[in-house]
């Protein structure tokens, strides 16, 4: 029996799948949707033709394992490969159509955004016919999928809820703000008011503009998608849209607290004090007692380590929420070094302390905006939703004494 001309006859079979496949991927990095679906006839055909000669050659091999005589091994001992698991149960075919739906990627437009970023994509167009194509030609869904999109776990603090948020008709406008409080007690009148005293200490003000600035995203999804997939997508981009406002929130409040003149505080063990010294001495006793220490994980690590002088950690359990800490009584907000970036050389962590919504407000004028359309803009064209998110937002110190800044040298294992 002559094994080899059925091993060669597949090795021709998958060459010429290789083949036609190269051509399709090819029209398809072009964006040449309508000749590539020409071509799946030409691909069906030709993966017949190699599960014949594979099925062939696998039954005579078969055969021939069972006569001791046979002289036939393929090169390297291999055998033709068996089939592949299905490259859309991959977790990188996961993560490349997610991407692709949060960039609004599709096989008509794949070419702008790099078509090596979503090759498994298109591979599985190439290898399933395009079957099921979709009406736009969408990319196709992953399989054994369990009917929702599994969110990574990550921590979003929203600032805003630490600070005065006010809502505005217009998108500018004013407030009037203190310049500073009352420092002299009234004048004692020594006679019966016939000698005039001088006039006595006057209040100064100061005004604080606003302009509220646009701050927009929008994504596309092809309405096939949001038909054929079991899942909420409208949903998750709802929760993905509110995690970048929580981001936009952060990032104005953040500037500000940046921009105060910082006390350094080389040694990590000498944290303690330098708290006690903003609670008891550099803020006003009215926002020492309504304070709340802001900082990020580096900084709860320097926290974490010290304690309080008696032998007691300095962070306590806030009694009434379990996984939330207190210092001296206040307590502390806790962002993400990814959130809230050290500073370097060395490592130094911020740790802001005061009443936030003494030191900012945050104007927005109405909600976040969250709408799609299927009408507007390119959505009707190219049969897909339009989804889109505004926030217009702006934020400004109103009082510079209601909070100070500690910058705190990283503890060195």
């Amino acid at each position: 029996m002559d094994l080899k001309k059925y091993y060669d006859a597949v090795l021709a079979a998958d060459a010429k799948v290789n083949s036609v496949a190269v051509r399709i991927n090819t029209f398809f990095d072009e964006s040449k949707i309508e000749d590539a679906q020409k071509l799946q006839p030409d691909l069906a055909a030709a993966k017949k033709e190699y599960a014949a000669a594979n099925a062939l050659y696998l039954e005579m091999a078969g055969v021939e394992r069972s006569n001791p005589a046979t002289s036939f091994v393929p090169a390297g001992g291999a055998t033709p490969q068996q089939p592949a698991k299905d490259m859309r149960a991959s977790p990188e075919y996961m993560a490349q159509w997610l991407n692709a739906l949060r960039s609004g990627v599709t096989p008509k437009n794949v070419a702008q955004h790099g078509t090596e970023r979503f090759g498994l994509l298109l591979n599985a167009l190439t290898e399933t016919l395009g079957d099921p194509v979709g009406e736009d030609g969408g990319f196709l869904n992953p399989i054994e999928f369990d009917g929702k999109i599994h969110e990574l776990m990550r921590e979003y603090v929203d600032l805003a809820n630490s600070v005065n948020v006010e809502s505005v008709n217009t998108l500018t406008g004013w407030r009037v703000m203190e310049q500073f409080a009352a420092a002299l007690p009234l004048t004692k009148v020594t006679t019966e008011l016939t000698v005039k005293t001088a006039e006595g200490e006057q209040p100064k003000f100061d005004k604080i503009d606003y302009a509220l600035d646009e701050y927009f995203d929008f994504l596309i999804v092809g309405n096939s998608l949001l038909a054929d997939t079991p899942v909420n997508i409208m949903a998750y981009l709802a929760k993905w849209f509110s995690k970048k406002v929580v981001l936009t929130h952060n990032s104005l409040i953040l500037a500000l607290i940046n921009a105060i003149s910082p006390t350094a505080c080389t040694d990590p063990a000498k944290a303690l004090g330098a708290i006690k010294t903003a609670l008891n001495k550099t803020l006003d006793p009215a926002f020492s007692a309504s304070a709340s220490l802001f900082t990020n994980q580096t900084g709860l690590d320097i926290l974490d380590q010290l304690d309080d002088g008696t032998g007691r950690p300095l962070l306590q359990p806030d009694p009434s929420i379990a996984t939330a800490f207190r210092v001296k009584g206040r307590p502390v907000v806790i962002l993400s070094d990814a959130h809230w970036a050290n500073l370097s050389g060395p490592t130094k962590s911020r740790i802001a302390i005061g009443d936030g919504r003494e030191f900012v407000t945050l104007f927005q004028r109405s909600a976040f905006e969250f709408a799609s359309t299927t009408t507007g803009g390119d959505a009707w064209r190219s049969n897909a939703t339009e989804v889109r998110g505004i926030a217009r937002l702006d934020a400004q110190k109103m009082d510079a004494g209601a909070m100070c800044l500690l910058t705190v040298n990283e503890v060195k294992a």
